[in-house]
């Protein structure tokens, strides 16, 4: 599994979607002409458009869920997806990334989620 590599122009588009398992709703859009934000994100995310990923901060328990991205990269389409669990008070500070990964030359996409909020630690729930 690698990293998908910065590209030199950004993706033609990047879209970000949260399931809380009552259907999707957009997180964000992203295309070369701007910018689309889903309501209850303005504010709490940023993300990076030369690889895909994800940085989601101000955790709230109604974060977990599943979190789908697709990339459009020119014709071809890239799709990935991944669960997140928010536990207790001590994870609603923490900031985290759903990073993008390739693997065999982007036949797929496989999501990493990694706390960047250095106090945190998954293991004391």
């Amino acid at each position: 599994m690698t990293n998908l590599d910065p590209t030199e122009t950004p993706f033609s588009s990047v879209q970000w979607n949260f399931d809380p398992g009552s259907g999707p709703k957009l997180i964000v859009q992203s295309l070369t002409t701007g910018n689309t934000t889903g309501p209850g994100y303005e504010g709490r995310i940023t993300l990076f458009r030369s690889n895909g990923s994800l940085e989601l901060r101000n955790l709230k328990l109604t974060d977990s869920g599943e979190y789908k991205v697709s990339i459009l990269d020119g014709v071809i389409s890239k799709d990935g997806q991944t669960t997140l669990d928010v536990y207790g008070e001590g994870m609603l500070k923490a900031k985290i990334q759903l990073t993008c990964f390739s693997f065999l030359s982007f036949t797929a996409i496989y999501l990493f989620i990694s706390s960047l909020y250095p106090s945190y630690n998954p293991l004391n729930k």
